[in-house]
């Protein structure tokens, strides 16, 4: 994992307290996907819905 994708889940856990991996994921780290230029991060939070925290050219942006 790098250090983009880290400090991805480190927002999320900050902005979110507990987050989980989506679907049937067992690890945070497997929850990443590239869309062209850009890297996103998808996971589910304690309430059960599903968050994308997406950064492109170094840059993360909450959704």
């Amino acid at each position: 994992m790098d250090k983009l994708q880290e400090k991805m889940i480190h927002l999320a856990i900050k902005r979110y307290k507990t987050i989980y991996p989506c679907s049937s994921k067992s690890d945070l780290s497997q929850c990443f996907t590239t869309a062209g230029p850009a890297l996103l991060f998808w996971f589910n939070t304690e309430d059960h819905s599903t968050k994308l925290i997406k950064a492109e050219k170094g840059i993360i942006q909450l959704s």
